[in-house]
Parts: C-alpha cells; structure tokens; sequence
C-alpha cells in the first residue's frame, strides 16, 4: 500500500552554522520513510533562512505581537511555554510555515480561536501545537478557512495538532468550553497525527461529570479532498466527528465515547464517534477503532459509525470494542456489526468491509 498525499513534517536545521527552517515537498503515493542522508536539494526541501522566520518567546510575545509578523509574511517557530491568545494567530500570507517546538501551549482567554487560516492561503502548514479552550465559551479553537469551497492552491498539512477541554482545570471553579475543537472549510487539507480530546479528569485527578468541560464536536470536515492519518477525538457530547466534505478519507481512526453521557441527553439523540453527512457520495474509511465507557449511567448507542450506503462511500477493518461500564454499542456502522456490552466485553467486535 502507498500513501495518498503526504509531505514530512518540517524541521529546523543547523549547517555550516546557520538555521534554516526546512520544508520537504509534497509526495504522492509514497511508500517507506524518506531517505534523509540525500542532500536537501536531491530531496527537493526548500530551505528557509532564518530571516524571514520570527522565533517567538512566550513570556513577552500576545497575539498582537505574532501577528504583526504574520503580516510580514515571516514564518513562525513558537517556542515552548504558555501563549494566553486573546485573539486568534492569523495566517494569510501564502506558504506560511508555524512549527512548534515543545509543544507550545496556544490558550484562548477571550473566547477566540487560538487558530485561523483565511480563505485563499497556499500550502499552509502548522506542527507540533497544543491547543487549549478558556473560561469563555469559543465556537472554534483551530479554523481552517472561513468559507467552505472558497477557491484556494495546494494542499495543506496539519501535524501533530493536540487540543485539550478542560485537564488542568478544576470544574468545580471554572469551566473550560469550546462547541468545536477543528472545523475545516478549504478544500485538500491533510491532518498527519491529531488527538482532539474533552478530559474525563481534572486537575485533582478526580473524574469530570454532567457535561463539565462542554464540547460538543471534536472535528468537522467541510472542505473536499481532505485527508487524515491517525486521528483521534474522545469524549465530546455529541458527534465525535462530523465529515461533510467529499472525496474524503480516514486513515486510522481511534475515539471514545464520552464517560458522562447520559441515555436521554446522548444515547437516544442518535450521536455517532463518527458520522459521515448523508449527502457524500464518495469517502473511504481504514483501520477505526470506536470504544465505550460509559461510567455513570446504562446508555446504549446504536451505532458508533453513520455513513450513506452508496458505492462509493467504503470502509475497511473497523469496529467497536466495550471497555468498561454499563450500556454498549449495538452495531459497528449503520445496523451492520454484532453489539458490544457487558456481556460481550474486551473482544472487538468487527466489520471488515462495508457495503459488503
């Protein structure tokens, strides 16, 4: 098997005791990792000297300060520490590059985006950042494009994009909140290792209850040809994933359902851990994996995947597995799959190809 569209993550170098910011290209149908003892023009990466790149500090840098240098057209590698954003980091120039490193912490505290990319911005690529809902309730913390369909070049890539909803936070004073963790509305975006994830602890170590910590969608695709490895979004109050795009597609998929759910507020709304819109005609889903736990009450949902039958709408190797709790997973995808409860705990149950 080779892979669809991928480009490797970019990368900071030192040579002949200079930095550069490397971007490696884009590849299609690869297979096998990239030989990196090839010198950077065999390789195709292109270099970027440090300065066009501004190197932020999160003790002195805001928003206002970042994005004063994204209007520059500068790249960004943001260092380690804690960004209190009270405004989202906007990216409109071209090609632009942000590269974390150490897993910078972008926190709204206003009850912005940490995130947004507007509509029209070629090959934009973002790494290696945590993000974090505030006090405020946000309606997104990572936009990808303002319009869905807007004409725009390229493809885009997203890495090792992390986002939390509560975790250092203790409910019981203060609640952290955001309906939806990423939406993407432009077309061929690439998402290579993201884990999207509503706490089910605080900071006490005690467990989070009746919705604490609200967030009601992990991810939202409305863009087309959007691609996703290794994706992974749990706990959030309704649909886990939401995919309107078409000519989409999942490569690796692990979710849970959330442990607070109740049978009323979420079992019988019909949520899925992913629900693909039945207006798409074309999809392809590999290798996802949906569990349960339900925790404080008996909530039995009937599918963890929703998708239109349609041919070309394809899934391989999914299913379901019950953990612990009460309740279950009565089918794998639509009314396909055997159920997973108490009474058939542990041992996944599995559907190896859908439509059959």
């Amino acid at each position: 098997a080779s892979t669809p569209v991928i480009a490797e993550k970019p990368f900071i170098s030192l040579i002949d005791g200079r930095y550069w910011l490397m971007v490696p290209p884009i590849e299609h149908n690869k297979v096998g990792p990239t030989d990196f003892s090839a010198t950077p023009a065999q390789l195709g990466i292109d270099m970027i000297d440090f300065s066009r790149v501004y190197v932020t500090d999160a003790s002195r840098d805001t928003a206002q300060t970042i994005n004063a240098k994204l209007a520059q057209g500068l790249h960004l590698v943001l260092t380690a520490g804690n960004y209190y954003l009270t405004d989202a980091l906007y990216i409109s120039a071209p090609d632009t590059v942000v590269l974390g490193v150490g897993y910078p912490t972008l926190m709204s505290m206003q009850g912005n985006a940490v995130i947004e990319v507007a509509d029209g911005v070629s090959h934009a690529r973002i790494s290696g950042v945590l993000m974090q809902a505030g006090p405020l309730k946000t309606d997104v913390l990572l936009q990808f494009g303002s319009t869905t369909g807007a004409p725009q070049q390229g493809s885009h890539f997203l890495y090792d994009i992390f986002a939390r909803i509560g975790g250092p936070n203790d409910p019981s004073i203060q609640q952290w909140q955001t309906d939806v963790i990423v939406r993407i509305n432009s077309d061929n975006v690439v998402l290579d290792n993201s884990w999207l994830w509503r706490a089910d602890h605080d900071v006490t170590g005690g467990p989070v209850y009746d919705g604490q910590n609200p967030c009601l969608t992990g991810l939202i695709i409305n863009g087309d040809n959007v691609v996703s490895y290794s994706l992974k979004v749990e706990h959030t109050l309704r649909n886990l994933v939401q995919w309107n795009g078409h000519n989409g597609s999942t490569y690796f998929y692990q979710s849970e359902f959330p442990y607070d759910g109740t049978q009323k507020g979420y079992g019988d709304q019909g949520y899925s851990a992913f629900e693909v819109n039945a207006s798409i005609n074309t999809f392809q889903g590999y290798a996802m994996g949906m569990y349960c736990f339900f925790r404080d009450e008996n909530v039995t949902v009937h599918h963890a995947i929703s998708a239109p039958v349609k041919d070309g709408v394809q899934f391989t190797n999914i299913l379901t597995v019950f953990i612990a709790g009460g309740g279950g997973i009565e089918h794998v995808i639509n009314s396909e799959g055997a159920p997973v409860n108490l009474d058939w705990r542990d041992t996944p149950s599995m559907v190896c190809s859908f439509p059959e």
